[in-house]
């Protein structure tokens, strides 16, 4: 009875439950006794059963998510798809801003372009200087101060101008001062114009297309006697200006003419056209540090400051940037402004705009790796939780949040998840439905024969706690329910309260589901061989006819009233195992303690009319048990 009147935890939460006896007493003999009556009479415990499962899966219902589950994977969309626009609008904004620093760092001359540019700048520098040297030569050139010209004759061996020399030099052998006739005894002190004549004649020579290598060195031969002689016999009031027109000179070739110079092979020349092509000019000055940096430092100081060497060096530069693919790579163009440091020192603003470029570049190389990244972990199976999950597609989000709590680290899984969409409460209460499917489908019956008249299949207790204590579950369950745990408390409290109860069904059948039915089913119904026994007896006249038919009424009376009350017992039985408030009253009814309690209290305050008393409380004991019960049963009704 103390078990019975103690306040269910059940009843508590859900109000509209009705425990039975068994499940409010937890008495493994009532839940034995409820088993057998439920297979005897199923049909008013399966109506409790039914009106239990209603009220269990109502509370049930109540704590479930109101959002769809549709509504997470929708937030997962919305957010992968925001995600991949927003990682092509970065490479189109790299794209479009890698385009606009490049748009001019593409080269606009060809190589032949560049190479005039630069030959012809060259050329006018070589001018410039030549003309320098001319005029330091012009005092000697016009001189009239006489030297000694048997000297220069016999440098020049028995014949002053040698055959070889003449067809060479024929103004100098033709000339009117008679400078080479030797049997001209005065012709030995000659101005030293004459002389610096046939060094100008000799010198042209030099310069005069299709001389061949061998004229080449006789000639060079013989301006070296000369300015031999010439350094020995230049009159005094002359040798400054000489030595100075040398020195102008031997700095007009180093700087124009010498042949391993790329100046002087730019200058040079071959049967009056350029030794080598222009598309082969630019690139002999646009070197490396490593390189023959020399001759790009002295084209700079030759002609640097002339547009058309700006303009062909730049574009040179650009013509070789573009060649190699190093706009592409920005690293490989890194190291090419470091290789080439001396040529961009004299343009540095073109090493900056190479250098924003490259900056773009990896830029653009950035947002591109991210965009592809992106699309293949958003978009391709087993890259990412969020395709994992979206793969289902809306309506299997049963399925999906199955596939999350599958994962290694279900918590990390469902957190990505829920980070990725943002953490938006309608997204959290729409995974949370999808999580309620899965405990729901786990936790409810898949037997057919529990499903209620109204299709309701019940939740079986131990399976929902069973689930929520899975620890991957649970990793699951904690992260959705971070904000709001008391929910999943109460999820929890439902499970332990109902844990409990249908105690019945789950003991299974009863070793004696009624005995006291089975004493109430009184003796056998009268056979036909007791019948004809009597019959024969009163035939043969030791029993009258009339004590026959009396003896075959009464036994058919008594078991015609046994089976009445056998009935009204199994009646009784029935509502006091589904009211625990009927077997309450029952027990304390026929409690023989209450019974004694109760005639000690009245012999102490009724005195002499105790007796009487007790013997009322007592007289019951000589009744029919049953009958009384059920009478006492029918007055509270």
């Amino acid at each position: 009875m103390a078990a019975i009147n103690r306040p269910s935890a059940v009843t508590e939460l859900i109000p509209e439950f009705r425990p039975t006896t068994a499940d409010a007493s937890q008495d493994t003999g009532l839940a034995m006794l409820e088993a057998g009556r439920a297979r005897a009479n199923p049909g008013p415990y399966r109506a409790v059963g039914d009106s239990n499962t209603q009220a269990v899966d109502a509370a049930f219902n109540i704590m479930a998510p109101n959002a769809p589950a549709s509504q997470f994977s929708a937030a997962l969309e919305t957010q992968r798809a925001d995600a991949i626009r927003g990682a092509t609008e970065q490479v189109t904004a790299a794209q479009q801003a890698f385009d606009n620093a490049t748009r001019g760092l593409a080269p606009i001359m060809t190589g032949d372009g560049r190479g005039a540019n630069i030959r012809t700048a060259l050329e006018d520098a070589s001018a410039s200087a030549r003309a320098i040297v001319s005029e330091a030569w012009r005092p000697l050139d016009q001189g009239a101060e006489p030297v000694d010209i048997d000297v220069l004759r016999a440098a020049f061996g028995e014949n002053y101008v040698p055959d070889a020399l003449r067809k060479m030099v024929p103004d100098a052998a033709n000339s009117p001062s008679r400078l080479i006739d030797p049997e001209d005894p005065g012709s030995m002190m000659q101005p030293i114009s004459e002389v610096m004549g046939i060094r100008s004649a000799l010198a042209s020579e030099l310069r005069r297309d299709g001389i061949t290598d061998q004229e080449a060195r006789v000639v060079e031969q013989y301006v070296t006697r000369l300015d031999d002689y010439l350094d020995q016999n230049v009159p005094q009031e002359l040798s400054a200006q000489y030595s100075t027109a040398r020195t102008a000179t031997r700095d007009y070739h180093d700087r124009f003419t010498r042949p391993q110079t790329a100046i002087g092979q730019t200058l040079s020349e071959r049967q009056g056209q350029p030794r080598y092509p222009d598309s082969a000019v630019a690139g002999r000055f646009v070197q490396s540090d490593q390189g023959r940096i020399a001759d790009f430092e002295a084209l700079m100081r030759e002609a640097g400051s002339d547009e058309r060497v700006q303009t062909a060096v730049r574009d040179q530069i650009l013509q070789d940037v573009q060649s190699r693919g190093l706009l592409e790579n920005p690293q490989a163009l890194d190291d090419y402004l470091g290789q080439y440091g001396t040529v961009f020192g004299r343009f540095p603003q073109l090493r900056e705009q190479l250098g924003s470029a490259g900056t773009l570049r990896a830029a653009l190389a950035d947002a591109t790796t991210n965009q592809q990244r992106t699309i293949r972990d958003l978009t391709s199976d087993g890259k990412s939780a969020v395709q994992n999950y979206l793969k289902f597609g809306h309506e299997r989000a049963q399925d999906a949040m199955r596939r999350v709590i599958a994962d290694p680290d279900p918590a990390a899984t469902i957190d990505e998840l829920l980070n990725f969409a943002g953490n938006d409460r309608q997204a959290i209460e729409g995974a949370r439905s999808a999580f309620w499917q899965v405990l729901e489908g786990a936790s409810r019956s898949r037997n057919a024969n529990a499903e209620t008249a109204s299709g309701i299949m019940p939740l079986v207790p131990r399976k929902m706690l069973n689930f929520l204590d899975n620890p991957a579950n649970a990793a699951v369950a904690q992260r959705l329910y971070r904000d709001n745990p008391e929910h999943l408390t109460n999820i929890r409290a439902m499970g332990e309260a109902l844990r409990d109860m249908n105690t019945g069904p789950r003991v299974g059948s009863a070793v004696n589901p009624s005995g006291t039915a089975l004493l109430q089913r009184g003796n056998p119904t009268v056979s036909m061989a007791e019948v004809q026994s009597k019959l024969w007896q009163a035939q043969i006249g030791r029993v009258n006819p009339m004590f026959v038919l009396t003896h075959i009424a009464g036994k058919l009376s008594r078991r015609l009233v046994g089976s009445q009350q056998a009935d009204a017992f199994n009646v009784l039985l029935d509502r006091a195992l589904l009211d625990p408030a009927i077997a309450a009253e029952l027990l304390k009814s026929n409690n023989p303690a209450n019974r004694a309690a109760m005639a000690q209290k009245a012999r102490g305050w009724l005195g002499s009319q105790a007796s009487t008393i007790v013997n009322a409380l007592s007289e019951g004991d000589e009744e029919d048990e049953t009958n009384a019960a059920i009478m006492r049963m029918e007055a509270l009704n």
